[in-house]
């Protein structure tokens, strides 16, 4: 006689589906993580294939159209912090070309996503100078180490 099928755990099960539902509904398209739901062109009233003196004369354009101290209306400066936020997303040429990629491939929303969090909070300093910083002063630790202990005291 078989023994009877162990019961499902229908708690754990439920729980499992709810966080992937969850986290696939967080997922945003990758290019709204730039310049929010926005496209940075159209912020700027540029086209994709415009050059940097382009994107750079429509957006002191429109900054002197909408920045605070010339505009005191709340929505202008809501318009004026996108503006710059376009501006600084399009006028660095690497991160151009990855806001490009995710324009052209939406559907690869993690890699995209990666990349823009790589380019602004990955790490700026090579890594083997932080290696041969780390050697230097673990050596350093083990020199005072040896010292110490031969001291009388």
């Amino acid at each position: 006689m078989d023994p009877p099928p162990a019961p499902i755990r229908w708690r754990t099960t439920a729980i499992s589906i709810l966080v992937v539902v969850l986290i696939l509904a967080t997922v945003s398209p990758s290019t709204a993580i730039y310049c929010d739901e926005d496209d940075c062109y159209d912020l700027l009233g540029v086209t994709q294939s415009a050059n940097s003196s382009e994107i750079k004369k429509a957006y002191y354009k429109l900054s002197l159209k909408h920045h605070p101290d010339k505009n005191p209306d709340p929505e202008s400066r809501k318009i004026f912090v996108k503006i710059a936020t376009a501006y600084e997303i399009l006028k660095d040429e690497a991160t151009r070309e990855k806001y490009d990629y995710a324009i052209a491939h939406p559907e690869e929303v993690f890699y995209n996503t990666a990349q823009y969090y790589r380019a602004y909070y990955g790490h700026k300093t090579d890594a083997r100078a932080v290696l041969v910083g780390l050697l230097l002063i673990l050596s350093g630790f083990q020199y005072l180490n040896q010292t110490t202990r031969l001291w009388p005291w």
